[in-house]
């Protein structure tokens, strides 16, 4: 910031000086397997404040129901897919300039028990949510857990695809 002084007018003024962006927080390399919520963390400031965007592997990100932009500059994915996986580039930019750091987000294959140790199928599956990319469900817990249940996987297929 630097101090001008008028002295022909006794005032003084001061005009700021435009920071180019820095990381408070970069985001971090995540795991995470199919159908999990994540979200990579990225913190800025500038002067002016910074407009934060993120993009994959090159490409914009565009917020949307399953992207989504939280705390300002963060970026929730909801539903982790396989195709999710990648570089995640956190983009800070103001008149001065601008800043990038990136994180990987790694969605790799569940291990696949044996049946003998498989629950019976969940109990009255209905769905709660229903977007375009994802449909989150509600269910009664199986008749036979078999041990503690952690996730099941659902198949979908439209009426009519063989």
């Amino acid at each position: 910031m630097a101090l001008l002084v008028s002295r022909s007018q006794g005032v003084c003024m001061f005009k700021s000086t435009p920071i180019p962006p820095w990381f408070l927080n970069h985001p971090s390399n995540l795991y995470a397997y199919e159908s999990m919520d994540i979200e990579f963390e990225c913190s800025v400031s500038g002067k002016p404040v910074p407009t934060v965007n993120w993009m994959k592997n090159g490409d914009v990100v565009i917020p949307s129901d399953y992207f989504q932009i939280v705390g300002g500059s963060n970026l929730r994915i909801l539903g982790v897919v396989k195709s999710d996986e990648g570089f995640y580039q956190c983009v800070a930019e103001n008149e001065a300039g601008n800043a990038q750091s990136s994180a990987q987000l790694i969605v790799p294959k569940p291990a696949i028990p044996s049946s003998s140790v498989l629950p019976s199928a969940p109990r009255d599956v209905v769905p709660v949510l229903v977007s375009s990319r994802f449909v989150r469900l509600s269910w009664r817990p199986p008749a036979e857990a078999k041990g503690n249940i952690q996730t099941f996987t659902v198949f979908f297929s439209r009426e009519g695809d063989n």
